[in-house]
């Protein structure tokens, strides 16, 4: 990939997920009190029986720039991810003016890895193109 021209990145669209949290802490919470002031309310910090609250986005980045978030309102399976796909990579490719010779980039998560995603892009883009590497072009 660093051997690539710029007509080349002008290509290529780099996907991934990422995961907001809407409530609680994202990791540990330190708080500054005197001795004997640990149970103070205002020391507190509350917790959420049903656990964390999350949301998950996906997104994309182009040559170009990026493009909208689809918000997820599921785990990222392989289904899911196809679903994905299906409603937003047409989308950027047209918006962003790539082509239909594209090269996806991803993650190695399993959901990107599954044989109905990687059947998906063979179909749509004519390879299926490298999780977590270089991308691949049609004649590779």
């Amino acid at each position: 990939m660093l051997k690539y021209k710029e007509k080349d990145w002008k290509k290529v669209i780099f996907s991934d997920e990422s995961s907001v949290w809407l409530t609680g802490a994202a990791g540990r919470v330190y708080v500054w009190r005197k001795p004997g002031e640990e149970f103070k309310n205002e020391y507190l910090v509350p917790t959420f029986k049903s656990g964390r609250e999350t949301l998950m986005v996906w997104g994309c980045i182009t040559y170009e720039g990026v493009e909208a978030l689809h918000l997820c309102e599921s785990s990222v399976t392989g289904a899911y991810s196809k679903s994905i796909l299906e409603k937003n990579l047409h989308a950027t490719i047209s918006v962003m003016g790539i082509g239909e010779d594209y090269k996806l980039v991803h993650d190695g998560a399993p959901g990107h890895r599954s044989k109905l995603v990687k059947a998906y892009l063979k179909k749509k883009s004519g390879s299926a193109s490298a999780s977590c590497s270089e991308p691949r072009s049609q004649s590779d």
